[in-house]
């Protein structure tokens, strides 16, 4: 384990890039003495390099401390698909090694085709058990705020399923790894990978999210990922958009996820009789002035734009970034979600809040998944 000032150094180097002593000093509010001893001990366990560099191109180049590749790696586990993936990746999230075994929803089952896997992982990237820190789990449900029990996840049947604990203890007594596993929800998970990785990198109050059969979303206020007294913070899908109206799987009506998921949009095109298995195709349709699949995205784009008025209006986020898949957020669904949430949020709103699409990318699950690994490693 890291000590408290060890993380601290780490953190900045992660989050800033490569760092001088003395900057590192500076942050930390210490000298430059005091920080020679956690920073020699990093170094000697490979944690850190030196590298010279010289901004100016003047003078004697400074040394410079920072994270190497392939040196520490962590796995990321996601049950999202009907296949589980997992990837390993280095502390500077590039991937080395890509596995996948059948999902199941017997936690037993699953534990034991995860646990049979991950030694392969590690083979085929070529690297020591030793160098792999810890796993993070990435589901579709709600989390506890410890990150180690599924409270709920209706596409696994599960309720109050200790996963975490389960895989870690499958984990020291077959393989003898002894590695932390950290759980978490699919939309957080993606929203942590943003923070620590991507388009939300230096961005400390965002909203994102999914776009996908479900819709999913995940809060960072003030640089740390909000989860609410009892871990089901962000669950907008469940917001009530159209009272009394059609049934949702949680046992509500009128849910934003009976209006504007992909599968919702789906079902409605079907009714419809359109010749439509994507938002895309409903897109073209309405390109070429289908009254039925225009009517079918404003009231999806309405609903969506509601909803992230409300965040709005209740969060101030800089920024919200939507993740979907190919041909998931755009034309007129994109459009009329904008000018929904202009039109419901206090006109000095308007506009403030930068809307960004992100697309899903391949393994962005496991991806994500393996930085809830690293951000605990780094930020918790």
């Amino acid at each position: 384990m890291l000590e408290s000032q060890q993380q601290h150094i780490l953190r900045l180097i992660h989050s800033g890039g490569a760092q001088s002593r003395t900057d590192l000093a500076k942050q930390l509010g210490i000298s430059k003495a005091a920080i020679s001893q956690p920073v020699r001990k990093l170094l000697e366990q490979g944690i850190l390099l030196e590298t010279d560099s010289n901004v100016s191109g003047q003078g004697r180049p400074s040394v410079r401390l920072v994270l190497p590749d392939a040196q520490q790696f962590f796995i990321g586990v996601s049950l999202l698909d009907d296949a589980v993936g997992l990837l390993l990746v280095d502390i500077n999230g590039i991937a080395y090694a890509f596995e996948q075994c059948p999902l199941s929803r017997d936690p037993n089952r699953l534990v034991e085709s995860i646990g049979a896997h991950i030694p392969l992982l590690i083979a085929a990237a070529q690297i020591t058990a030793e160098q792999v820190m810890s796993v993070g789990l990435a589901l579709s449900g709600v989390v506890d705020s410890a990150g180690e029990l599924c409270l709920k996840s209706t596409l696994l049947d599960w309720v109050d399923v200790p996963i975490a604990h389960m895989l870690s203890d499958y984990l020291a007594e077959h393989h003898q790894l002894a590695l932390p596993v950290y759980l978490e929800n699919d939309a957080k998970s993606l929203a942590i990978d943003e923070h620590v990785f991507g388009l939300a990198k230096e961005v400390n109050d965002f909203t994102l999210i999914t776009l996908g059969d479900g819709i999913g979303s995940a809060h960072f206020i003030r640089g740390e990922l909000y989860r609410g007294a009892h871990g089901g913070a962000g669950e907008i899908a469940h917001t009530t958009v159209e009272p009394n109206n059609l049934p949702c799987r949680c046992g509500k009506r009128g849910c934003l996820d009976t209006v504007s998921s992909v599968l919702a949009i789906r079902e409605q095109a079907l009714e419809a009789h359109l010749p439509a298995d994507c938002v895309a195709d409903l897109e073209t349709l309405a390109a070429s002035g289908d009254s039925a699949a225009v009517r079918i995205l404003h009231r999806a784009g309405n609903a969506l734009g509601l909803a992230l008025a409300n965040i709005i209006q209740i969060n101030d986020p800089q920024l919200i970034l939507i993740a979907h898949a190919q041909g998931g957020f755009q034309g007129l669904f994109a459009t009329i979600v904008k000018q929904s949430m202009a039109a419901n949020v206090l006109p000095s709103m308007v506009g403030k809040t930068e809307v960004k699409p992100l697309l899903f990318a391949p393994h962005c699950w496991p991806h994500a998944a393996a930085s809830v690994a690293i951000y605990h490693y780094l930020y918790q």
